[in-house]
């Protein structure tokens, strides 16, 4: 198992928005092969910041989700929200711990 870890800069004043986007692009995530728990939180100190974690099977796993139709609409449902680019990374959970 891998958590996909994706810091999600949302543009100053959209954050309700996105956040009610995000009940769909949940929903695509949680239905994607090889995909587990999602988790998305809130920025305290920056509260423009959101962290997107995902568990996947593998970092395989979520790239071939990423070429299934489903993500081209999690995709745009993202794209008009962003200030900038996300960062995404891939990290390895210790001790057999996931996201709960």
């Amino acid at each position: 198992m891998v958590i996909e870890s994706a810091q999600l800069p949302v543009i100053t004043g959209r954050e309700e928005e996105f956040e009610r986007a995000m009940v769909r692009g949940r929903e695509i995530l949680e239905g994607a092969r090889g995909s587990g728990k999602v988790v998305l939180g809130r920025g305290v100190e920056s509260p423009s910041t959101y962290v997107l974690l995902v568990e996947w099977e593998s970092v395989e796993a979520h790239r071939e989700a990423m070429k299934q139709e489903d993500f081209a609409e999690f995709r745009e449902i993202l794209r008009s929200f962003y200030d900038g680019n996300a960062i995404v990374a891939h990290f390895t959970p210790l001790h057999g711990a996931g996201l709960g």
